[in-house]
């Protein structure tokens, strides 16, 4: 069952990227739920109070989403960076990844449901000779900064 929210406050600096939304657990929200848009992930409920909850975004450093990328296939993790951009380190690809590729959730992990859009690749880092694991940088779906409402859902 899904439930929407508004978006009632972003903090976004020394705190990390956490959105305040305007339910709680008064409303059946609880730890551990995605947070979507229609564009794609938004991130995940780390706290809830009785009218309130806090979503720690894909963008916060601490955010650690399983991703692959849709239609290449491939197993990573992307992790939120400073200046509005998710990174994917040590990502085993099945297929070469180029920019512009969908990047979406994979089930590695088990925090998030499949096949939710993360973002696109904007870029793809020099490939060490001894590495088998590529880098690549990618926009976020959401854009964070406008967000008024968001849909979360129960967790996989």
């Amino acid at each position: 069952a899904a439930l929407s929210a508004p978006v009632i406050a972003r903090s976004t600096g020394g705190v990390g990227d956490v959105l305040t939304l305007g339910v709680g657990a008064v409303d059946g929200v609880v730890r551990g739920m995605p947070v979507t848009a229609p564009e794609g992930l938004v991130g995940i409920v780390t706290a809830v109070s009785e009218g309130t909850a806090l979503v720690r975004s894909v963008l916060d450093p601490q955010s650690r989403v399983g991703v692959t990328v849709r239609d290449r296939g491939g197993q990573g993790v992307a992790i939120g960076e400073v200046g509005g951009l998710l990174r994917v380190d040590r990502f085993i690809a099945e297929d070469a990844v180029e920019v512009g590729d969908l990047v979406e959730t994979s089930a590695a992990g088990g925090l998030f449901p499949r096949g939710l859009r993360v973002g696109a690749v904007v870029d793809v880092l020099p490939q060490d000779p001894n590495e088998l694991r590529r880098s690549f940088v990618v926009a976020p779906a959401v854009e964070m900064t406008t967000l008024l409402d968001v849909v979360l859902i129960a967790p996989p």
